[in-house]
């Protein structure tokens, strides 16, 4: 009997170890999973108060424009969007800030926010946008409501006549997801968190900017009661709260069937314009 249990206990670790290998990206490399962004130097530390730039997908004869702009939940959908930009002649136009999402509200501890978001809009409209991908809330269990600095922003680039592509942020963890599915496991409870709250803080606006479009994808990484550390053998956080940019590359279909037609009508419009 001893020696049944310990050859089912040497295959039980065998394909564990096996099921851990198989991740994408490995736990020991999942913190590294980063949008290329951070390698160009577009993801501004809290020291930088400078809007820097980049532009990705299709550079030279792009149909469309779409703007990545606000914190690093906003910057980790860079790689979904890169994964089908080219093909669909979409620029992308990318410039975000550690901790600092698209806001009017002040920050005294935090004042290259300040300068940052207040140079933003006027330097990502020089690109003229037909889109601006923002975060539309917090997934902060401790925030109720979209902030009204949010609000403040959405309705300036309404004023520019800028439409905007509002994602619900992301899912929080308690844990270290790497360091949590490589020390219990894939699907282990330790690694999990609640499922999101619905409805949604965005839902919840009785007066929402009319130049915004919502859109909440986090019923791919949740569902009823947990939000999930794997998804398809895919790791879909590099530590808390960040996604893997693989795991965000997933969302390529999601993203373009719902971004294509805003994209298109925009461009109807700025034709009309014209004539």
């Amino acid at each position: 009997m001893k020696k049944i249990l310990s050859t089912l206990l040497l295959l039980a670790l065998f394909y564990g170890n096996q099921a851990d290998a198989a991740l994408s990206p490995s736990p020991q490399s999942a913190f590294n999973d980063i949008p290329v962004s951070y390698k160009d130097g577009c993801h501004a530390n809290v020291n930088q108060a400078r809007v820097k730039v980049c532009k990705y997908g299709d550079t030279i004869e792009f149909n469309y424009t779409v703007a990545i702009i606000g914190d690093s939940h906003a910057g980790h959908w860079l790689g979904a969007l890169q994964a089908f930009a080219k093909k669909y002649d979409i620029r992308i136009v990318y410039a975000t800030k550690s901790g600092c999402s698209m806001t009017s509200q002040y920050m005294p501890k935090y004042p290259s926010c300040n300068e940052w978001n207040k140079n933003l809009i006027p330097t990502i409209a020089r690109y003229h946008p037909d889109l601006v991908l923002t975060k539309a809330d917090y997934s902060l269990a401790s925030v109720k409501t979209v902030p009204s600095g949010f609000i403040d922003k959405f309705n300036e680039l309404k004023k520019r006549n800028i439409e905007v592509f509002a994602i619900r942020d992301t899912p929080r963890f308690a844990v270290n997801i790497p360091a949590c599915v490589s020390k219990y496991g894939a699907d282990s409870i330790k690694c999990k968190t609640k499922a999101m709250p619905k409805p949604s803080n965005w839902s919840k606006l009785k007066t929402k900017p009319t130049n915004v479009h919502y859109f909440d994808y986090t019923f791919r990484q949740c569902d009823n009661t947990y939000c999930h550390p794997v998804k398809n053998n895919i790791i879909t956080v590099r530590d808390q709260h960040h996604m893997t940019n693989t795991y965000s590359q997933t969302f390529r279909t999601y993203i373009l069937k719902d971004m294509m037609p805003i994209l298109r009508e925009v461009r109807a419009r700025k034709l009309a314009s014209t004539k």
